[in-house]
């Protein structure tokens, strides 16, 4: 599960990381032609995309289609079930003091720390990080709000934001502060906003900054600002995110420029700009993602100078905006999809069969015909006992070459095949009246849960996975989910 979940996040984002370069190298191109809007829906797209690790509904249809595909090379037949012996089940006693399967894998794993542990926790804690850097920046504001914020009692910044709030056709109130600490004018609050003026502010910019600050109140900017927060904290890693929700925000500015100046002239232009100018904020001040303000950088000033004054009218882009979100949907379900295929492809192994082979699926039709005459087989051809049966080690290890093939000891249906960091690839077959049989430290799996196989079909190969220090077989057999020692009933 760690493995698959840390597996999924990398390559979503590693996928992701695709559009979002692309859209980056492109954003002049984009700007000189489009508004921002373009963009603002790209990373919001891509933003949604990457907080999702599985794969779209939207896109179910066509994974299907494209991963078989992946693995339609893989021929398989199907063979008979041979029916087995039947066994005195009296006869067997259970062996005293015996664990069951759930109990040994339940031990073993609390007693291992895998790497993909160690790589969850890690992710994990650059979550934790991230997400409290957020949290106290948050916090600090509003504290600084609760102990420096007086409320504005000035008539004509009152009457100005309540001109501008039925304008803009605004129905949220929202709350005028007058603060000694901010040294540029933002707002905060996502669900009962406030607009924080400076101590000493200039009343000449009022117009302007009510307007640009009430813009971010009415398009939830806020709202958009920390949900990219909590896509940074789930891809801290990936420095292309970063990356992204930085130019977000900057996009965010461009897009309330654009609705302030919608309709104005060349001077009502030149004034908006000197109002940015006058307020932006040159140091760094407490604003993050719970705030909304002028702060900018001087290259990021001079940018918006001339997107301000740009005379040309912007298309809007819908074409292209449709054809990279189709990109965005897809280009994750592409991945998963490349991942389902190699998974596919590790654990069904190449057949070779002939024209009178049937086409239905079985996992393996390799043989090995049992020569004792019990009802169970040793699960190996050639082998040695490399440890027997004890209430300490509930199980047989048969040494064998490394890769040989290895037999079900008799028929059953599959119903685990899969890895644990314990018994590495293991498989387990359940035979019927209780009786299952257990295959660990595979080095692959031949078969997958589901699957039913004759006494002596191949199901995998020997190898040395999990907790093994050499090739080798880890054979258990099990009564009623109790471990019993396997070698009366394999003749040896």
């Amino acid at each position: 599960m760690n493995s698959t979940l840390l597996l999924d996040i990398f390559n979503l984002s590693l996928a992701c990381s695709i559009p979002i370069l692309l859209v980056l190298l492109l954003t002049p191109l984009l700007d000189r032609r489009y508004t921002a809007k373009l963009r603002y829906w790209v990373w919001l797209a891509l933003g949604i995309r990457l907080v999702l690790p599985f794969q779209l509904p939207l896109t179910s249809l066509f994974t299907q289609t494209i991963a078989p595909m992946a693995v339609q090379d893989i021929p398989v037949v199907a063979l008979p079930q041979q029916p087995t012996n039947p066994v005195n089940f009296e006869e067997i006693a259970p062996a005293a003091g015996g664990a069951t399967a759930p109990e040994i894998v339940a031990s073993a794993n609390a007693a291992s720390i895998t790497l993909f542990d160690i790589l969850l926790l890690i992710w994990i804690a650059g979550i934790l990080v991230v997400l409290l850097r957020h949290v106290y920046t948050a916090l600090r504001l509003r504290r600084h709000l609760r102990r420096w914020g007086t409320p504005c009692t000035d008539v004509s910044v009152l009457e100005c934001v309540a001109r501008t709030r039925k304008e803009k056709h605004m129905r949220r109130p929202v709350r005028v502060v007058i603060s000694n600490i901010a040294e540029s004018p933002f707002t905060t609050g996502l669900f009962r906003p406030i607009l924080v003026l400076p101590e000493h502010f200039c009343q000449d910019n009022l117009n302007w900054v009510v307007q640009h600050e009430l813009v971010h109140i009415k398009r939830f900017d806020l709202a958009y600002k920390l949900s990219l927060s909590f896509v940074t904290a789930m891809h801290w890693f990936n420095p292309l995110v970063w990356q992204m929700c930085r130019m977000a925000g900057k996009d965010l500015e461009l897009i309330c420029d654009e609705q302030v100046i919608r309709g104005t002239g060349r001077l009502q232009r030149t004034a908006y700009s000197e109002a940015i100018l006058q307020q932006v904020c040159t140091k760094r001040s407490a604003l993050s993602s719970a705030s909304t303000g002028f702060s900018a950088d001087a290259k990021f000033l001079k940018e918006r100078f001339q997107h301000i004054m740009n005379p040309n009218k912007k298309r809007r882009g819908l074409p292209i905006l449709i054809t990279i979100l189709l990109c965005i949907v897809f280009v994750g379900s592409l991945a998963a999809c490349k991942l389902e295929s190699q998974a596919e492809r590790k654990n069904t192994p190449s057949i070779a069969t002939d024209s009178s082979t049937a086409e239905s699926r079985t996992p393996n039709v390799e043989t090995r015909p049992n020569a004792t005459g019990a009802a169970y087989m040793v699960p190996l051809a050639d082998y040695q006992i490399d440890r027997t049966y004890s209430s300490e080690h509930p199980a047989i290890d048969f040494t064998g070459a490394e890769n040989a093939s290895i037999f079900a000891t008799a028929g059953g249906t599959v119903i685990t095949a899969e890895f644990a960091s314990n018994y590495g690839y293991y498989v387990i077959i359940d035979h019927g009246n209780g009786i299952t049989s257990l295959y660990a430290h595979c080095a692959s799996l031949s078969v997958q849960a589901g699957d039913t196989v004759a006494q002596g079909t191949a199901i995998a190969e020997v190898g040395s996975t999990g907790q093994s220090t050499a090739p080798h077989l880890h054979f258990e057999m099990l009564q009623d989910g109790v471990n019993i020692d396997p070698a009366p009933l394999l003749g040896l």
